[in-house]
């Protein structure tokens, strides 16, 4: 077996670092998708220009992920910073059925999507949710839903 070349090993780390960085990081660190991106320039390079040796390749590696990382950095934490377009999940509005009953300042339990919630009644109602009834989300607060 022949030895490995700077565009195979380059090629091999560029989507080691990229696939680690999504799978297991899921984009929340940057830094092994910053170093993949080099990887990637770098095992570009060797392909485009075979003649490049294990020195000029490590450069365009170090250099680029530098680049790639003082470009990258600030756009992809603001992306990463932004807020949810939908507040509240996708639970507002869905239909649940009372597993035990919610009345005023008596928090029940409710089914909804296949798991049973905590759930309290909204404070401009004041009848009580029987347990089989049906209820509408209107709130969702960490792991308590808000019915009426």
């Amino acid at each position: 077996m022949g030895a490995v070349t700077p565009f195979l090993f380059y090629l091999i780390a560029a989507v080691i670092l990229i696939v680690l960085e999504l799978l297991v990081f899921q984009l929340s660190v940057f830094w092994l998708l910053f170093l993949g991106a080099g990887a990637l320039a770098a095992a570009a390079l060797s392909y485009v220009y075979a003649d490049a040796g294990w020195i000029l390749t490590t450069a365009v590696f170090v250099l680029s992920t530098a680049v790639i990382a003082m470009v990258a950095y600030r756009p992809l934490k603001r992306w990463q910073s932004r807020p949810g377009e939908m507040p509240g999940n996708d639970a507002i509005g869905q239909q649940v059925v009372v597993l035990s009953d919610i009345g005023p300042g008596a928090a029940g339990t409710v089914q909804w999507s296949g798991t049973d919630w905590r759930a309290e009644l909204d404070t401009s109602a004041d009848a009580v949710l029987e347990k089989g009834s049906t209820a509408t989300i209107i709130r969702l607060e960490g792991i308590t839903l808000t019915v009426q």
